[in-house]
């Protein structure tokens, strides 16, 4: 929720310019650089937020924290459907490993929020957009379920469980 900005952007990823070790990394008291916001973060950002505030729901007394990850997952799907798709964001100046996705894992990742975003609101426009783009999962194009891309499985899972039970 802390690389999130006021308009529902997530920023790729906060770090050192250079390597500078220190353990516990806690201890480590330079400055911290931002990269910019980007499609990668924002859509895995709304798929955590919204599976989160699915999981939380059952948990007395987090009502407050499931609506803050319901608000961020809703305001994280609309600023990457109103912003350019890249995969190219990370240009490395901040050294903690590349947080670029491709742009067929954003649509992975898009699919999986989708998913979450419509069983926690209701919302048919996220479940329009699963079952528009649900083939992007290997285990839905190819037919091979195995222990590879669990998240797309887990998120399938809800589905036939859904499905089950209305």
């Amino acid at each position: 929720l802390k690389m999130q900005d006021a308009d529902g952007g997530v920023f790729i990823k906060a770090g050192d310019v250079e390597h500078l070790p220190a353990s516990p990394p806690s201890s480590h008291d330079g400055p911290r650089y931002y990269g910019v916001k980007c499609s990668s973060s924002t859509i895995a950002a709304a798929g955590l937020f919204a599976q989160s505030a699915l999981v939380f729901a059952d948990v007395p007394g987090l009502d407050d924290r499931v609506d803050t990850l319901r608000e961020a997952a809703v305001a994280s799907w609309t600023w990457y459907g109103a912003n350019p798709r890249s995969e190219s964001c990370d240009l490395g100046e901040i050294k903690s490993g590349d947080a670029d996705l491709s742009l067929v894992e954003q649509d992975r990742q898009a699919a999986r929020a989708a998913l979450w975003l419509w069983l926690l609101t209701g919302d048919e426009s996220y479940h329009d957009h699963f079952r528009t783009h649900h083939g992007v999962f290997d285990q839905m194009s190819t037919g091979w379920w195995g222990p590879y891309r669990m998240a797309d499985a887990e998120a399938l899972e809800q589905v036939i469980a859904n499905l089950l039970v209305n």
